[in-house]
C-alpha cells in the first residue's frame, strides 16, 4: 500500500508504481500540491499595467495589436448584423405561419 505522500502527489502508476513518461517530463503533473500552489501563485501575481499586457505590434505581421483587435471587433459586429438580418424575416414568417395555422 502506498503511503499518503505518494497518493497526494499522484506519483504512482497504477500498474507498476512508477511515474509514466509524461509525468517524468512534466514535474507538475506528478504533484497535485505543487500544481495547486503554482496555479495559486499565478492567480495572486499582480497584473502588469494595461498598456504592458499586450505588445505594441504583432511579432508575425508587424501590425499594431490595437488595430488587429479593432478589425476583429468590426468583423464580429458585421457577422452579428448578418445573423440578425437573416433571422428577423425567418422569425416573422414563422410566427405568421403559426398564427394562420392556429
Amino acid at each position: 500500500k502506498a503511503d499518503a505522500g505518494e497518493q497526494a502527489d499522484g506519483n504512482n502508476n497504477c500498474m507498476s508504481g512508477t511515474p509514466s513518461k509524461s509525468q517524468q517530463d512534466d514535474p507538475l503533473s506528478t504533484s497535485r500540491v505543487r500544481k495547486h500552489l503554482m496555479a495559486r501563485n499565478l492567480l495572486l501575481k499582480p497584473l502588469p499595467p494595461p498598456g504592458k499586457i499586450l505588445p505594441e505590434k504583432d511579432p508575425l505581421t508587424g501590425q499594431s495589436v490595437a488595430e488587429l483587435i479593432r478589425m476583429y471587433n468590426e468583423g464580429m459586429e458585421r457577422s452579428w448584423m448578418l445573423v440578425l438580418l437573416m433571422m428577423t424575416p425567418i422569425t416573422i414568417l414563422s410566427v405568421g405561419i403559426a398564427w394562420l395555422l392556429w
